[in-house]
């Protein structure tokens, strides 16, 4: 992946992105392309697969080896493809840059004159691709605008890479969840499936927009998620944090942990103060540290803090004397108690 992305245009399927020092162009739904590759290979997989199980199975065969770990990093070159997994990141980029490019040019009836200069061919194409969607969107009119809300190519990717724990974690719950989504079962990472092909952008992603990560307009209006808090099912059971769920910090006001029937270790703690935004924290019915309860202090929008009937390590019920439950209160000025 560029780490330095200069400039980008979206042609179709991908995406080109000009780096400070080279240019890449990838396959925009990893999930897609991936099964299009393995379909001409003739591999079966799961419908549930991960980027990070189906690049497993790609890299493993193209490249005859069978001793490939599913944790390891590795790449493949297929055709026109070139599959490349990074700390646990899938990327599918064209191998051929230049005939790409050279293609999409025509297509989209792109001329340049000095073809010596590839860098300044890059930008000057993914220019002239900005400006052609530009001006078709000064065409339009508003309500042609409005139907056209999709899902962002980086919201998409971030969605695909979440383990199967988190994705269960956001979707349990959705508004409609049994008609849309459809979770037929959910014991841990193994056993995970919904009715819903949860990786289909075209008909998921929309619904995951609306619901969880947010959606665009074509002029680039941001509707903001309906999701605004995280609920902890109690069938959830080895999580150490929810690091990854920070993607989400700017619309998250609540987070609740009631009848999780779990411990809320140091980790968990230092993950949860990340969520800044956090206005209402329930941590009831759960096991503790009380002493971890002060580093709450560090969320200055929180209001709202339920610590009903919580146990310490030994499973033994927290009693609050006056001198404790007051020293909490102090670190915790603005947040009502609830115990």
């Amino acid at each position: 992946m560029i780490k330095n992305i200069i400039n980008f245009a979206v042609y179709n399927e991908l995406r080109i992105e000009l780096g400070d020092k080279d240019v890449k162009v990838i396959y925009r739904d990893t999930v897609k392309i991936l099964r299009e590759i393995l379909d001409r290979l003739g591999i079966v997989y799961g419908k549930m697969e991960s980027p990070q199980c189906l690049s497993y199975r790609l890299i493993s065969h193209i490249n005859g080896d069978s001793n490939f770990s599913k944790d390891a990093d590795g790449y493949a070159e297929y055709d026109e493809f070139l599959i490349e997994k990074v700390s646990g990141h899938v990327t599918v980029m064209h191998r051929n840059l230049k005939s790409i490019l050279d293609e999409i040019a025509k297509s989209v009836g792109f001329e340049f004159e000095n073809e010596k200069n590839s860098n300044d061919f890059n930008e000057a194409l993914i220019n002239f691709i900005n400006g052609q969607k530009i001006g078709k969107i000064s065409q339009m009119s508003e309500d042609e605008i409005a139907d056209n809300e999709f899902i962002s190519d980086a919201d998409w990717d971030w969605w695909c890479h979440l383990s199967d724990t988190m994705k269960y974690i956001l979707i349990h719950d959705l508004p409609n969840q049994e008609e849309e989504t459809g979770i037929i079962e959910f014991y841990d990472e193994n056993d995970f499936d919904t009715e819903a092909d949860i990786y289909d952008r075209d008909t998921f992603g929309i619904l995951l927009g609306e619901y969880v990560t947010g959606l665009y307009l074509l002029d680039d209006t941001f509707i903001e998620p309906v999701l605004d808090n995280i609920n902890i099912p109690n069938n959830v059971y080895e999580i150490d944090d929810l690091d990854p769920l920070l993607y989400l910090n700017n619309y998250i006001l609540s987070i609740s942990f009631r009848d999780w029937s779990g411990m809320i270790s140091e980790v968990m703690f230092n993950s949860i103060v990340k969520f800044n935004k956090l206005e209402s924290l329930d941590l009831s019915y759960n096991r503790i540290n009380i002493d971890e309860l002060y580093k709450l202090s560090k969320l200055n929008h929180l209001k709202e803090l339920y610590i009903r009937r919580v146990m310490d390590f030994d499973d033994e019920l927290v009693e609050f004397n006056e001198t404790e439950f007051s020293k909490l209160k102090a670190a915790l000025p603005h947040s009502e108690i609830m115990m």
